[in-house]
């Protein structure tokens, strides 16, 4: 993958209106996001495909999140939901980016992140 990106998962675009309008975050967007962890450094060999899962506090288990400026956001990535030997039969296409546990980042969703990826 890519030295110095890290997938996440966009909750939330927002400004901030302070009213110190001279403030460095007035009327700037945000993004609230939470973190996946990075990926495996190898990818998969039969796939071709990274594995990543959501980052978590050690001491909750609570999913990480941040504040970070919109402008940091990169690109979109498809992630799709690693099913594993046993195929958990509650997921849907509405709650499995909730419900899955780990996922591939799709490298071939399309030409630009494929040339990016290898």
């Amino acid at each position: 993958m890519l030295a110095g990106y890290r997938v996440a998962q966009v909750r939330s675009i927002f400004k901030i209106m302070c009213r110190n309008t001279d403030h460095p975050l007035h009327n700037k967007p945000l993004a609230y996001v939470q973190w996946f962890s990075p990926p495996d450094t190898v990818a998969e060999a039969e796939i071709k495909m990274y594995l990543v899962q959501r980052s978590r506090s050690r001491l909750t288990s609570a999913r990480l999140g941040s504040v970070i400026s919109h402008a940091s956001i990169s690109r979109f990535v498809q992630l799709i939901p690693y099913f594993g030997s046993n195929i958990d039969r509650t997921l849907t296409a509405d709650n499995s980016m909730e419900k899955a546990k780990l996922f591939w980042v799709n490298s071939f969703a399309d030409k630009e992140i494929y040339k990016a990826v290898y």
